[in-house]
């Protein structure tokens, strides 16, 4: 049974949710429409896109992440939470991006987490005031104790995020460095079912087929346990 600051808390999230739903927005450095949200407050950016529901489902997707360069760390939460969910923290380092994905089982400092391959895109990069992530996001769909969605890519789920305004990482040239708790937070309701209907292409082509002609040549393997690319500021559109 809720405790009554438990239950509190959760209507409160209910109604911010509520209020703070995802719509659809466009990146014109890469082509690729997204369903996401933005924060006035705090200036991140979220979106995503998902090919298109089969049977069984894809365990990939396209993350966008945009946030002031000012942070010391901007992190998501696939989960709408700290514990149990999917995690990746991204700062900006000697004009390198520092992305990666993390985990915890509660409340304390998130290790990097294995099993999810993050391939940056060529309109990623950084400029005087902003970084941007834009990356494919394999075996993403679920994790330990959790999953996108609940398990249906169909549904509506909340998505979190948190920044540290000022308090950098204690090695930021390591994706793995420790981290100070953020200091502050927010939520956000996206439709999943708005997420592939933003793309008509067969699912096993899907980061090749989505508009191509915007993303370059080259796409950018990076090992799932540290994603730290150069920048290509030719394609950055914050």
């Amino acid at each position: 049974m809720l405790s009554l600051k438990n239950l509190l808390a959760t209507l409160a999230c209910a109604g911010l949710v509520a209020a703070q739903s995802s719509s659809q927005f466009c990146d014109s450095a890469s082509g690729i429409c997204f369903q996401g949200y933005t924060d006035p407050e705090m200036d991140v950016t979220m979106g995503f896109v998902f090919p298109p529901v089969t049977t069984p489902p894809s365990n990939e997707f396209i993350i966008q992440l945009i946030a002031p360069i000012t942070n010391g760390y901007t992190g998501i939460s696939l989960g709408g939470q700290m514990a149990n969910s999917l995690l990746f923290t991204l700062w900006p380092y000697d004009n390198e991006i520092i992305l990666g994905p993390r985990w915890t089982s509660g409340y304390v400092l998130p290790e990097p987490y294995p099993g999810p391959e993050t391939t940056l895109l060529p309109s990623s990069g950084i400029n005087s005031t902003h970084i941007k992530a834009t990356f494919r996001c394999q075996n993403c769909t679920v994790w330990e104790a959790g999953s996108m969605g609940s398990g249906d890519l169909t549904s509506f789920t909340v998505i979190a995020y948190v920044v540290a305004t000022t308090t950098e990482p204690s090695d930021p040239a390591d994706v793995a460095s420790v981290i100070q708790e953020h200091d502050d937070f927010n939520f956000f309701g996206l439709d999943l079912s708005q997420c592939s209907t933003l793309v008509d292409v067969d699912s096993t082509q899907f980061i090749i087929d989505i508009n191509l002609e915007h993303l370059g040549s080259t796409l950018v393997d990076i090992d799932s346990t540290q994603l730290i690319v150069g920048t290509n500021l030719e394609h950055l559109d914050c």
